[in-house]
């Protein structure tokens, strides 16, 4: 063969790679169909389960607003409801999936066909309901791909939420164990109580009022602001790019450690001082029996009283 027709065999070859690479994030990012008529489905699909038994619910959706509501029945109630716009119906269709193994219970969407290696067009427009009995207080994990969390007024024992490309709305929340992370979305929370609570964002903002615990809080990108309604805690909080805020009460006592790369350091606080320099402020206010540290690369830290 020579060399006229290997470069056309090398270009057709790296052509096709080229074309199902396309179509390969194509399917994932958007959910690929067929080039058919386009169709716009209503889903109205409910299920609910019996209580008993049940110590751990598992929620996990893709392309779906998930709210957290309360049941009046005294049974679990999952509703998916809303529009989708596909040219491949019969395969792109969300459906309610459900599964029970031991004392936890499992809710998910998914679609009829996982995968569809054609080009074609999909829209969604979805709402997962649970409604949890009010006696409910297992544990209650929540993931969900380019979808927006609300949760109110609920007293579990455990609480762990993820989300990918979403935003978080959260008010009247008591867990004595609480994880929240996520990957690009703004998270708003009022009146949190806890024993211990973990937040991790990569891009995205992080507003919590309200709140009562110890925090560990790690952020990539964004602007962090945490008002404590009472304070007997530990603080750990660490930012690559973004301002911090941290609200005490008039009356707290903690030994500051704050540090900054790139930006101002303000205490409100009356703190007898260890150690400053031009990035840093090591202190204590009153006795010093909490923790709080503090440190961006980028970013001012206020400690407000």
């Amino acid at each position: 063969m020579n060399s006229k027709w290997k470069k056309i065999s090398l270009f057709s070859a790296l052509a096709a790679l080229v074309f199902l690479g396309i179509a390969a994030i194509l399917f994932f990012t958007t959910g690929i169909a067929s080039l058919g008529e386009r169709k716009s489905v209503t889903i109205n699909e409910e299920r609910s389960f019996s209580l008993e038994g049940v110590e751990a619910i598992d929620l996990s959706t893709i392309s779906t607003e998930i709210r957290v509501g309360t049941s009046a029945s005294g049974k679990i109630e999952a509703r998916l409801s809303g529009t989708v716009t596909t040219n491949y119906p019969e395969k792109a269709i969300p459906t309610l999936e459900s599964e029970t193994r031991g004392r936890a219970l499992k809710i998910w969407t998914e679609r009829r066909q996982k995968m569809v290696l054609v080009f074609g067009y999909h829209s969604s427009d979805l709402t997962l309901e649970i409604d949890l009995p009010a006696g409910y207080a297992g544990k209650l994990a929540i993931k969900a791909v380019s979808g927006d969390l609300a949760l109110a007024d609920r007293i579990v024992t455990e609480l762990a939420l993820h989300t990918t490309s979403g935003g978080f709305e959260l008010t009247g929340i008591e867990a004595p164990k609480f994880n929240l992370s996520t990957t690009s979305g703004d998270v708003r929370v009022r009146d949190l109580k806890t024993e211990e609570a973990e937040f991790s964002s990569v891009s995205g903002d992080i507003r919590v009022k309200g709140f009562a615990g110890d925090i560990d809080l790690e952020t990539t990108s964004g602007e962090i602001d945490i008002d404590y309604a009472r304070f007997d805690n530990t603080v750990q909080i660490r930012s690559t790019s973004g301002d911090v805020r941290l609200d005490l009460p008039k009356m707290a006592e903690f030994r500051l450690n704050a540090r900054t790369i790139s930006g101002d350091i303000d205490c409100d606080f009356p703190i007898t001082m260890t150690g400053s320099g031009r990035r840093s402020l090591e202190g204590t206010v009153g006795s010093g029996t909490n923790t709080v540290i503090i440190k961006t690369v980028s970013g001012d830290i206020d400690v407000k009283n």
